[in-house]
């Protein structure tokens, strides 16, 4: 139950005031301008100022820490065929890959895990991301499992800023319920993906 009070909360909070008022990340008056440049500041050096060479030595059987499991990872986005990703199984594993992220990127923000366009319309403009040769929630689960990684789940962002934080929150929990009805208990998930651009959805 508070783990339900924290997502409504965090949702509430995301999707109030302004955010809400622009549907799926487009704002009047936002510009995607990059800043301009600012002179000033010390010069580059040239390679005439550039100090000598400097020794290295690196002794590796001197273990200072060990490296994160999380520091690697790859993207699985809903537009990878299945049987691309069936195939590419071993070589995830002998990359040293353990952390897959799903439905991948943008399409987050507008892929629906159940694909249920009747109850969520305004995302029925991307109802292809649900075709044959896309990525199932299954798929991912599958792949999950013979790579014997962790999983991360992208959360539609976009469902909360067109439908509200409660029932974003009920979607959501859904959708971990039925990760764990696959076999999997995600812990990591993430809020949408670059809420800040008009392209996520």
């Amino acid at each position: 139950m508070a783990l339900i009070r924290t997502v409504v909360l965090l949702l509430f909070i995301l999707t109030t005031s302004a955010a809400r008022a622009s549907v799926a990340f487009d704002s009047d008056g936002y510009s995607k301008v990059a800043p301009s440049y600012v002179e000033g500041g010390a010069a580059w050096p040239s390679s005439s100022e550039v100090a000598a060479p400097v020794a290295i030595t690196l002794d590796a059987s001197n273990v200072t820490g060990a490296l994160s499991g999380f520091f690697f990872g790859t993207n699985l986005p809903i537009y990878v065929e299945p049987d691309l990703l069936a195939n590419s199984t071993d070589a995830i594993v002998d990359s040293g890959t353990r952390f897959l992220r799903y439905p991948g990127g943008s399409p987050a923000n507008k892929y629906l895990w159940d694909c249920d366009t009747d109850t969520w319309p305004y995302f029925a403009q991307w109802s292809s991301m649900c075709g044959a040769n896309d990525l199932s929630l299954a798929d991912f689960v599958e792949a999950v499992a013979a790579t014997g990684s962790t999983p991360f789940v992208q959360l539609n962002a976009a469902l909360a800023l067109v439908y509200g934080a409660e029932a974003a929150a009920a979607y959501f929990i859904a959708e971990h319920e039925a990760l764990l009805g696959l076999g999997i208990n995600v812990t990591y998930y993430e809020f949408g993906n670059e809420n800040y651009g008009g392209w996520v959805g």
